[in-house]
C-alpha cells in the first residue's frame, strides 16, 4: 500500500505539471533579432522557458508569411520531430529581395506547447537588384598621376655584391641614399613618396623616420604611399632607405632583391 507521503508527492508532481507554462523567447534569424538585409537562406532559433523541470522539445513547426504572423502563405514546414531549438533551416521557395517576412514557430515539449512570432527582411539577393548602382566613396586622389607613372616605369635597384648575379643578392640589410639639391629660389616643404622593396624597407627623410613596409610575407608586392612628408625646408634633401633581403625560402641563401622608389 502506498504511503500518504508518496500519494501527496505524486499529487504535487501532477499539479506542478498541470500548471507548468511553456514560453518561447529570443527568436533569432541567423543569430540576429529581426535582422534587416538577410541575403542567405535563413536559419531560425528560439529559447524555451518553463516553470517545470527538465523540459525538452519534442517537435517544432515553422510558418513563413508576407501577410501576418502565424500565416503560412509562403511556407509551412509541417510538424518536424526535433529536440533542437536552434538553427532550424528554411527549405521553402526562393525568397524575394527587399521583402518583410513574418515567421512563427510552434513547439511541443514534455511540459506543454507554445508558439511565438518575429520577422526578418531580405536584402538584395541578385546582382540585377542593384540596377545601375555604382560604388561611391570619397573623391580623393592618393598620389599624382605623374608620380604613379614614374613609379610603374622605374627600374629595381640594389647595391652590387661580389659574385652577385642580378637580380639575386645575399640576404641581409643594405643602405641606399638619394641626395637632392633644391633649385635656387625654391623651397621644398613636403613630398609624396611611393616605395617598395623586396623584401622589406625603412624610409628616412632628412634623418627623420617616415615609415616602413609591413613585416608580412610578400610585402614587396604592394607599394607603400607616404603623403605630406615634412621636409622642413632643408636643402639638400637626403632620403635614406634601409632595405632588407630575406634568405631564399628554399636554399636559405641568395634570393631576389630590389628597391623601387619615386617621389614628388
Amino acid at each position: 500500500m502506498r504511503t500518504l507521503a508518496a500519494v501527496l508527492g505524486a499529487v504535487s508532481l501532477l499539479l506542478q505539471f498541470t500548471h507548468a507554462q511553456v514560453t518561447l523567447s529570443s527568436l533569432l534569424v541567423e543569430n540576429q533579432v529581426a535582422p534587416l538585409g538577410i541575403d542567405v537562406s535563413p536559419r531560425f532559433s528560439w529559447r524555451i522557458s518553463s516553470s517545470a523541470r527538465s523540459v525538452a522539445q519534442s517537435t517544432y513547426r515553422l510558418t513563413i508569411s508576407t501577410v501576418s504572423p502565424g500565416a503560412s502563405d509562403i511556407w509551412d514546414s509541417g510538424t518536424l520531430t526535433s529536440a533542437k531549438p536552434y538553427l532550424a533551416p528554411y527549405s521553402g521557395p526562393a525568397l524575394v529581395s527587399d521583402t518583410l517576412y513574418f515567421w512563427t514557430v510552434a513547439v511541443t515539449t514534455t511540459a506543454g506547447s507554445a508558439s511565438a512570432s518575429s520577422n526578418f527582411t531580405t536584402g538584395f539577393l541578385a546582382q540585377s537588384d542593384w540596377g545601375a548602382s555604382a560604388w561611391i566613396g570619397k573623391n580623393v586622389t592618393l598620389v599624382p598621376q605623374a608620380l604613379m607613372n614614374a613609379f610603374t616605369s622605374a627600374s629595381w635597384i640594389w647595391p652590387p655584391a661580389p659574385g652577385q648575379i642580378p637580380p639575386s643578392a645575399p640576404p641581409g640589410d643594405v643602405a641606399l641614399r638619394l641626395t637632392y639639391t633644391v633649385p635656387a629660389g625654391k623651397t621644398a616643404a613636403s613630398a609624396t613618396i611611393v616605395a617598395t622593396a623586396d623584401d622589406l624597407f625603412t624610409l628616412y627623410a632628412n634623418g627623420v623616420l617616415v615609415g616602413s613596409a609591413p613585416n608580412t610575407t610578400d610585402a614587396w608586392m604592394s607599394a607603400q604611399i607616404f603623403k605630406n612628408v615634412d621636409l622642413g625646408a632643408a636643402s639638400p634633401l637626403v632620403f635614406a632607405v634601409r632595405a632588407t633581403n630575406r634568405p631564399d625560402v628554399s636554399t636559405g641563401g641568395a634570393g631576389p632583391a630590389g628597391l623601387l622608389f619615386a617621389l614628388s
